[in-house]
């Protein structure tokens, strides 16, 4: 039959061996006296912190078959030893310890390590994980987040080769549409008598639009010089049934232009009247479509021009100065509104444009056009070339207005703060050119400088013709939308209309990219007769003589720009991310969690430490204890 370690135990304390008890000083246990059959009388101290209670070390093992390395061994399985115990193992094993340090044995070593920590490798690991995941998530919200954010998109927005703006401005990703529409005037005849004009809108006639960014010259200040091309492809599918070859009937800029040129002046009027009574000029012309936009109809003033004002060698004759004529008419030998425009360098200028390297606040910024950051085309402040080039606007917009230049009006535009809209899940600002964009000095006195050489126009309309050489052209919304109600009167067959005439564009606040944009303007002439005054009938233009005294339209047009969908994607995502809810719940549930570690940890530490021995004598191997009954 077997004997267990209880067993021996019950029967020492049956013979009833002689012991003592004494209290320890170091623990506040008590120590056991007893016999040790083996040292023939010679007492043992025990110390019940070795199981957790009452036993005896120094007994005969050997029907156990236990030694006292064994013995050690479980002892320190079961429990850290403190301070005391570890000496008295010393003290009253010493031959043991010493074979023990001898084969380098772990158990002897065990409370020098456990001395230095209470916490395993892997604990000590997951603690720190802990602790990186909540300084992590306090740094992303005390301000790391944006920085990082500003960081990536400086990167990116600035406009130097290789980041992504620099790929989408130095040429469209994706062709732009533009729409036109021609105004044909129905009653022609009775139009150049005098009655108010009829008018029908013909279109939409669809072309592509493409535009890239030629001889580009980045400099030391953080801006770059450019002309921008531009060029039109003809989209037969998108234009349905319309055709090119459409005939309309239009008024002649030429005679309109010519006599408003010389509208001040009695003796050049006269010369005007005999040229184009000569020529037999018209005022109406039945044209194309095709002629009246891109491949320009033939003039026969224009050739006059050429032939007996215009040297052959292409220089100016002496008696062009006294005409009063623009200089760049020598260029034109047809008239078209977009007549050599296409695949041209040289049309919408020079640009100097911010890069935003310095500072993201400033990219797509105009710094100057035509080498000047003032123009003569408009009085002080209105002449001042400033705003966006069209392409970005400054990160971090407010739901206000936005500024941006264009060439094509040689003026600065400002459109205003709409509503917040949402496209394909994108969140944009939407800013549409208000009732204030166009007006005049009466309702926004500062506008006032928009007036050229005396003439201010009405409410809803830009004066461009020092823009445009001295033509009398006027630009508004088209159907004369958020315009002088005056004007509709003028005419018939216009119809405003806010979703179809708005001039708008949505753009993203957090970076400042258009995601959609709907550029819609109307180019109108200013009809004035010329029907001859006093005795001698001066200041008389036969052909002009009966005509309404309006402003007529003339064409309008939409371009259209969307970004691409990859890119729509992307700003959603971007948007997500910079939610202010989205990332504080996120970094706060990070937070959270490395608290969760630390703190587990950190109790699983002071449960080592302070552990009873009740539960040691529960993982106890049986087959050494037996039962405890």
């Amino acid at each position: 039959m077997s004997t267990t370690l209880n067993d021996i135990l019950n029967n020492n304390a049956a013979e009833g061996a002689p012991g003592s008890e004494e209290d320890s000083e170091e623990t506040g246990t008590t120590t056991n006296i007893v016999k040790d059959p083996r040292a023939q009388g010679e007492l043992v101290e025990v110390d019940p912190l070795f199981l957790g209670r009452d036993v005896i070390l120094n007994l005969p093992f050997a029907p156990l078959g236990l030694g006292d390395k064994q013995l050690l061994r479980i002892i320190g399985e079961r429990r850290k030893l403190s301070k005391s115990a570890e000496k008295r193992r010393r003290r009253n094993f010493p031959s043991v310890v010493k074979d023990m340090e001898r084969e380098n044995d772990p158990l002897i070593h065990s409370r020098k390590k456990q001395g230095k920590c209470l916490l395993s490798n892997c604990q000590i690991v997951i603690f720190g994980l802990g602790l990186v995941l909540a300084a992590f998530s306090i740094g992303m919200m005390a301000g790391g987040c944006r920085a990082i954010f500003s960081t990536v998109m400086k990167s990116e927005m600035e406009v130097v080769e290789g980041s992504l703006s620099y790929k989408m401005w130095k040429k469209t990703p994706i062709p732009l549409v533009l729409k036109l529409y021609i105004w044909n005037i129905t009653n022609h005849e009775a139009f150049i008598q005098g009655e108010k004009p009829v008018l029908q809108e013909c279109g939409p006639y669809i072309w592509r639009e493409f535009h890239e960014k030629k001889n580009l010259t980045f400099h030391q200040n953080n801006t770059v010089t450019y002309m921008q091309q531009r060029w039109w492809i003809w989209d037969e599918k998108l234009s349905g049934n319309r055709s090119r070859d459409d005939i309309v009937y239009t008024l002649n800029p030429v005679p309109i232009s010519g006599a408003w040129a010389v509208r001040n002046n009695a003796i050049y009027i006269a010369l005007l009247n005999k040229v184009f009574n000569e020529v037999k000029e018209q005022v109406v012309r039945r044209t194309t479509v095709d002629e009246v936009l891109f491949s320009g109809f033939e003039d026969p003033v224009l050739d006059w021009i050429q032939k007996n004002v215009i040297a052959e060698n292409g220089t100016f004759h002496p008696l062009l100065p006294l005409m009063n004529l623009p200089s760049g008419i020598a260029q034109f030998h047809r008239f078209g509104w977009f007549y050599m425009r296409n695949m041209t360098l040289y049309y919408d200028g020079i640009f100097n444009m911010m890069t935003g390297s310095d500072d993201i606040r400033n990219v797509g910024r105009i710094d100057m056009w035509n080498y000047t950051r003032e123009t003569s085309f408009f009085n002080p402040p209105c002449n001042k070339v400033t705003g966006s080039t069209g392409e970005f606007f400054e990160p971090g917009l407010e739901r206000d207005k936005i500024v941006f230049y264009t060439s094509d009006l040689c003026m600065s535009l400002s459109l205003h703060y709409q509503k917040d809209v949402k496209l394909e899940g994108v969140k944009a600002y939407r800013f549409w050119g208000s009732n204030h964009t166009f007006a005049n000095s009466t309702m926004v006195p500062e506008n006032e400088c928009f007036c050229v050489a005396g003439t201010c126009a009405p409410m809803g309309l830009i004066n461009a013709e020092s823009c445009r050489m001295g033509a009398p052209a006027f630009v508004s919304f088209p159907h004369y939308f958020n315009a002088d109600p005056f004007l509709l009167d003028q005419v018939k067959g216009l119809s405003p209309n806010e979703e179809k005439h708005a001039f708008v564009m949505d753009i993203v606040p957090e970076v400042g990219i258009p995601v959609n944009v709907k550029a819609r303007l109307q180019i109108n002439l200013r009809v004035k007769p010329y029907p001859g005054e006093g005795i001698m009938n001066t200041r008389k233009i036969d052909i002009l003589k009966a005509v309404p005294d309006i402003y007529l339209p003339m064409l309008w047009f939409e371009e259209t720009a969307d970004v691409p969908h990859n890119m729509t994607r992307q700003l959603k995502g971007l948007q997500f991310a910079l939610s202010t809810p989205t990332i504080t719940i996120c970094l706060s549930f990070l937070l959270l969690v490395g608290i969760i570690i630390m703190t587990c940890i950190v109790y699983l530490a002071y449960k080592v430490k302070y552990r009873p021995d009740e539960e040691f004598d529960d993982r106890f191997p049986q087959s050494i204890y037996g039962s405890t009954n």
